[in-house]
């Protein structure tokens, strides 16, 4: 299952996110996106700048699903590439810029991202993981 750009949205995320845990099976995996702060430009549709790595690992540990990944992306780098190619979209031919995709995840979090991508597998038995923060590749 995926909840992607959506959880900055919702006034009250916890809700939000026990409903995601709640149908999600027992083993399934919900991979989660959302802005990683500080904004790089105002979002007023937003209700909540981002999350932080720390906040989606409580919100997992609250509602027995364990973290097993997480990375960033849209590096500031990109950002000024894809605002570049946008300003000048006649003269320019579409551009993806992948050269972050060389980076690892850490050298992403290093460049200012706009998001972070979070994985989560829920627990057989629907219990709580240890709070001890998870081995993140």
């Amino acid at each position: 299952m995926a909840c992607t750009q959506v959880l900055e949205h919702i006034d009250d995320e916890l809700r939000a996110f026990n409903e995601l845990t709640r149908i999600l099976k027992p083993s399934g995996h919900l991979l989660v996106t959302v802005p990683h702060p500080p904004a790089p430009w105002p979002e007023p549709a937003h209700v909540r700048e981002g999350y932080r790595l720390e906040d989606l690992i409580n919100l997992g540990t609250r509602f027995g699903v364990e973290a097993i990944h997480s990375d960033y992306y849209l590096t500031s780098s990109t950002q000024k590439v894809i605002h570049l190619a946008h300003r000048f979209r006649e003269k320019l031919p579409a551009l993806l810029p992948l050269s972050e995709l060389n980076y690892s995840p850490d050298e992403r979090r290093r460049q200012r991202p706009y998001g972070i991508l979070f994985l989560y597998r829920k627990l057989l038995d629907g219990s709580c993981p240890s709070v001890q923060e998870p081995v993140l590749k």
